[in-house]
């Protein structure tokens, strides 16, 4: 019967400590990232960008209700302070996000308010030869360097894996 009791409890601790969450870990192995590459062209420095954004997330008894206010930081937030500062790209892109409240193990029970702060950096830059509209077709010419080798170049493909 004390076996019977340990091995129970056994079973049941390691329900309780696997729960139901799940991770998808092949997020890197298909999708935009395979299809990455790196364009080498002239710019020129344009200045930093520095942008702040406060996301609130207040949920309710039991995650019944989720109510978000505020928002996050995101790429066309970047590209309109860029052309504003004369730039047509950003690079070196860093994102830090600081969580401005406290949590608790029974905040799904008792609802809880997080706030979260996004401060956020980049260089914004001006090509010194922007590239064609249209197709890619038409980028081509633009993308080549002076010995003809053309200046993109792949990071990896699908096949590596």
């Amino acid at each position: 019967m004390k076996k019977l009791f340990l091995v129970m409890m056994a079973l049941t601790a390691t329900l309780i400590l696997s729960s139901c969450k799940s991770i998808d870990m092949s997020t890197n192995q298909v999708g935009w990232s395979n299809y990455s590459s790196l364009a080498t062209k002239d710019y020129d420095i344009v200045g930093i960008i520095y942008l702040e954004s406060t996301e609130t997330i207040k949920t309710s008894f039991l995650c019944i209700n989720t109510t978000k206010t505020g928002s996050r930081i995101t790429y066309s937030d970047l590209m309109k302070k860029a052309e504003e500062m004369g730039a047509n790209d950003v690079i070196n892109v860093r994102v830090d996000r600081k969580t401005e409240s406290k949590s608790s193990p029974l905040d799904f029970i008792t609802g809880s308010n997080k706030t979260y702060k996004y401060l956020c950096t980049a260089t914004a830059i001006r090509y010194k030869e922007p590239a064609s509209s249209g197709s890619s077709e038409g980028n081509d010419k633009v993308l080549e360097k002076e010995n003809k080798e053309p200046a993109v170049k792949t990071i990896f493909t699908s096949e590596e894996y």
